[in-house]
């Protein structure tokens, strides 16, 4: 699944979650799509191993539960190719999964910021600076409620944002595999080189 259908995913499941808890009288806590992510890891493997073993029984001898989730999501392939799935090259948030001499952005970023694996869009990239920022600090958005690609970006500034010493500027080390599109320049320099790196 694409990071935005994550996010879709994730609304409707607090959607769910709190219809059942409102229901019930237990008070539940909206989950991150992180948090869906990381529970998959967990029961994926146990729902292959039920399939490879054909054991659906419960604990209490049922077959009704593993039997229904199991049988959930087809593992047969039926469409030819979902744009959400890798590229040969590149991945569906537009950054190379392997790059030489250069670290591995973390995944999913926003759309926009990479394209096709050779290309980096700074106005997207600012974009989504401001997009967070507004988040954090006007809407006061917990961190812990950001959305999943927002929560990533702020990992990829993190680890490649340095500070100018002199100028008090903070700067985005860019990726050397990904190149600017002409159509990307502005009047004025986008790009600055601070001590052997483009920022």
């Amino acid at each position: 699944m694409t990071p935005r259908r994550w996010a879709d995913a994730t609304v409707v499941f607090n959607t769910r979650l709190q219809a059942l808890s409102h229901k019930s009288g237990h008070h539940t806590v909206n989950k991150h799509p992180r948090a869906l992510l990381d529970k998959l890891g967990e029961v994926e493997p146990r729902i292959i191993q039920r399939i490879a073993d054909k054991n659906y029984k419960s604990a209490k001898g049922s077959t009704t539960f593993w039997t229904t989730h199991c049988n959930a999501v087809s593992f047969v392939k039926l469409e030819a190719g979902s744009p959400g799935n890798h590229k040969k090259v590149y991945c569906s948030d537009g950054f190379k999964p392997k790059l030489t001499g250069d670290s591995v952005a973390p995944w999913p970023l926003p759309a926009g910021i990479f394209t096709d694996g050779i290309h980096f869009h700074p106005f997207s990239f600012l974009a989504q600076v401001r997009e967070v920022y507004d988040r954090l600090i006007l809407d006061r958005v917990q961190h812990k409620d950001l959305n999943l690609e927002h929560d990533v970006f702020l990992k990829l500034l993190e680890a490649r944002l340095d500070v100018d010493g002199p100028s008090g500027n903070a700067l985005f080390r860019t990726f050397e595999a990904f190149t600017i599109p002409a159509e990307d320049m502005a009047p004025g320099d986008l790009t600055v080189v601070y001590s052997t790196h483009t920022y």
